[in-house]
């Protein structure tokens, strides 16, 4: 499970949504670090379906909060959407709760 990739689809308008896998940990990280760098340019708003997600880690939440903050560099919407409990609690935790308003 740790090795699954995130789902890229392209939705109405100029819309991309990726569904990430059910962990994002560092086990998995490199695959849905390469996922993300494919689309970080390609639109002007990403949709992060977190709806999956039942395993999260420090590495994980770094890489979701980089691509975010890199796509904000450039004017660029990311929106993380149908977040469990664990993922809020983790981004509270860690302090990235603000990256995803």
């Amino acid at each position: 499970m740790a090795n699954e990739a995130a789902a890229v689809e392209k939705l109405e308008g100029d819309v991309i949504q990726v569904t990430l896998p059910g962990q994002i940990t560092i086990a998995g990280s490199s695959a849905l670090h390469e996922s993300l760098s494919r689309i970080v340019e390609s639109t002007d708003v990403v949709v992060l379906n977190a709806s999956n997600v039942e395993k999260v880690d420090t590495a994980g939440l770094q890489l979701l909060a980089a691509f975010a903050h890199e796509r904000s560099d450039q004017s660029l919407i990311t929106e993380l959407r149908h977040r469990s409990d664990r993922v809020n609690s983790a981004l509270a935790m860690l302090g990235l709760s603000a990256a995803f308003s």
